[in-house]
């Protein structure tokens, strides 16, 4: 599913500065907005190009943000509610 009007809510890079993954709020006429998990790649003369997407239903985004607990904001690591969080369900996956 295409994004008729996208917003990136974040960029995080990966350990290789060819490889990062994009987290974007996608919007389409007449449907919730809905977030995508995207992975990319550079390549040169191309630029930032996705190798692949995960759509996630809004159920999934609360089920990972419980998942991830405080890492973001304490940087404590992974919150013990990972066990107990619901299974996320594949979407979407597009491939190049």
């Amino acid at each position: 599913m295409g994004c008729s009007r996208q917003t990136v809510i974040a960029t995080l890079p990966s350990t290789s500065d060819r490889e990062r993954i994009e987290l974007v709020l996608c919007h389409q006429p007449g449907q919730a907005a809905r977030l995508q998990l995207r992975q990319q790649s550079w390549g040169d003369g191309v630029g930032w190009f996705t190798q692949s997407s995960v759509e996630l239903e809004p159920e999934q985004v609360t089920g990972l943000k419980l998942a991830l607990g405080p890492v973001g904001r304490t940087g404590r690591g992974i919150s013990p509610a990972v066990k107990a969080a619901p299974v996320l369900r594949l979407v979407q996956a597009d491939s190049a």
